[in-house]
């Protein structure tokens, strides 16, 4: 191995320095530019190599054990993501009315000293002093992204009251809320965490609720234990390690199982009814229009929502969301199929689903089947039919016929990919979305004599599943489950789903009578379950 020139090796130790030094520069001025936004007072340690960030108003806990710092203020490299202004971790595309609930939840966490997680970063040592500032970047860039995606899924307006109920109960017990774990399975640390939440779950209950109108008044367990898990998660995500742990939940749940002991039975569900198939036949006889393009696309989507159970945004997209052809409904979401012996034999579709309530964002498409109703009829005459009601909206809103099998492709004349264009227009110019499908329930109501506001936007969904219930009796638990695509056991996935019950059904579904209990029962609200 040769010598080493000193010349060269005082060089290259000047570069790094010197790159270091821009990189502390940059995510200094960053950092402290997102810190003073925030309300946060910013000073600099003598050596100047860490920032320190107080809260305004710090409390001093007391009861803390010594080991346990003061979570109101920080010292963290300056290099660090964890102070990062919340509006950076926001896409541009984002409504601003979410910028601002993220800059609440943001301003409420700092209050309660959990934002960007409870203890200290990283240490410096952990960092390569040598790498690139524009190395640097990219890891703060992909930090903050990968973080920015996350935080998408939180709901904001919830985080935000059980944030609100945590900085209360932290002003008013002037305790640290909760403190890092010094190593895996620190027990007092878990101990203490889980005791904050415990206590916080009290602190809830006493309070009440928070509402406009019902202030102070009892809240569920349920909505208790929802707040509760909402911080944990929170506090989680921030840290990125469990801040408790099973072993040490055991006063929680007891504490719980009693307080639901003692509330009171719960109230009546508000009334929120189903549209079903028997009025729409009535506004039908009534000479509902249906004869402008427009018209005749909103009766197709009452149609399609009640026969295939859609959700009040799938019939569109939902309210709020930008439209995407690869999950929302398009023209291109229809194929059209040769008549067979399950069709018995009379031209049927498919319609590709994809469920709104897609927990695990898996974005699975679910085909959903349907069929021409009568043979005998002509194209329009049978106004349940959604088959001839979907060919008509077809060539009334793009002009052109649609394909006799398979799906749509090419261009329109008005240069789009046919298979793109969104199936039902909004009447605020836009897609159709859950506002659109919520105010065509309520106009239908209204036109029928009854009180618009017992509709919803989930009104079609509710009517068809009585009217599928109808149609198969004792047998109807199953098609509903599929054609509905709830959530089912695992057995459901074995027993695979059969095509003719399901074009059968289509066909039938129009053709239902029968009385729900709850149009029969004034003023009474079905429960989720009757027991």
């Amino acid at each position: 191995m040769g010598m080493a020139v000193p010349g060269k090796v005082k060089a290259s130790a000047d570069k790094r320095a010197a790159s270091r030094r821009r990189e502390q520069s940059v995510s200094r001025e960053r950092t402290t530019t997102s810190a003073t936004a925030m309300g946060m007072a910013v000073a600099s340690t003598p050596d100047h190599r860490h920032q320190v960030y107080t809260w305004p108003q710090a409390n001093s806990y007391t009861s803390r054990p010594s080991h346990i710092p003061d979570s109101r203020t920080y010292a963290a490299r300056t290099t660090s993501h964890l102070y990062s202004t919340p509006v950076v971790l926001i896409s541009e595309g984002t409504v601003q009315a979410r910028v601002a609930q993220m800059q609440r939840v943001a301003r409420l966490a700092v209050d309660c000293g959990i934002w960007g997680g409870v203890g200290t970063p990283p240490p410096p040592e952990w960092d390569d002093p040598s790498r690139p500032l524009e190395a640097a970047k990219a890891i703060d860039r992909l930090r903050d992204g990968s973080r920015k995606r996350a935080r998408e899924t939180w709901d904001l307006g919830r985080l935000a009251t059980a944030l609100e109920y945590l900085r209360d109960m932290v002003e008013e017990t002037k305790r640290m809320p909760f403190v890092p774990l010094r190593y895996l399975g620190d027990i007092d640390a878990l101990m203490y965490n889980q005791e904050t939440l415990e206590m916080f779950a009290e602190f809830i209950r006493t309070k009440g609720s928070r509402q406009h109108g019902r202030l102070g008044t009892n809240l569920r367990g349920d909505t208790v234990d929802t707040y509760v898990s909402t911080v944990k998660v929170f506090v989680t995500f921030e840290t990125h390690y469990e801040i408790t742990a099973k072993e040490v939940n055991v006063v929680m749940p007891v504490a719980a199982k009693r307080a639901r002991q003692m509330q009171a039975p719960p109230g009546t569900r508000k009334l929120s009814r189903g549209m079903r198939a028997h009025m729409l036949t009535k506004l039908a006889a009534m000479g509902y229009s249906r004869g402008s393009s427009r018209t005749l696309m909103r009766w197709a989507a009452a149609l399609a929502a009640h026969n295939l159970l859609l959700r009040g945004g799938e019939v569109g997209t939902v309210h709020g969301w930008k439209f995407d052809p690869t999950r929302d409904t398009t023209f291109g979401a229809i194929e059209f199929k040769a008549p067979c012996a399950d069709s018995a034999w009379l031209p049927w579709l498919t319609w590709d689903v994809v469920a709104i309530k897609d927990v695990n964002a898996r974005l699975r498409s679910c085909p959903m089947v349907v069929r021409k109703r009568r043979a005998t009829i002509n194209e329009g005459d049978d106004h349940m039919c959604l088959y001839d009601t979907l060919r008509m909206h077809w060539r009334a809103s793009l002009g052109v016929e649609p394909p006799s099998l398979g799906r749509i492709s090419g261009r329109l004349p008005t240069g789009h990919l046919a298979a793109d264009v969104p199936l039902f227009a909004g009447a605020r110019g836009g897609v159709w979305d859950t506002r659109d499908t919520r105010e065509l329930a309520k106009e239908q109501a209204t036109a029928l004599g009854l009180d618009p506001s017992e509709f919803g936007a989930k009104a079609y969904r509710i009517g068809g599943a009585i009217d599928w219930k109808d149609v198969f009796g004792e047998h109807a638990e199953k098609v509903i489950t599929e054609r509905g695509r709830w959530h089912s056991d695992i057995g459901a996935i074995y027993a695979r789903a059969l095509v003719g019950t399901h074009l059968r059904g289509s066909a039938a579904v129009g053709d239902s009578v029968a009385a729900d209990l709850e149009s029969m029962c004034a003023g009474w609200a079905q429960p989720a379950s009757f027991r």
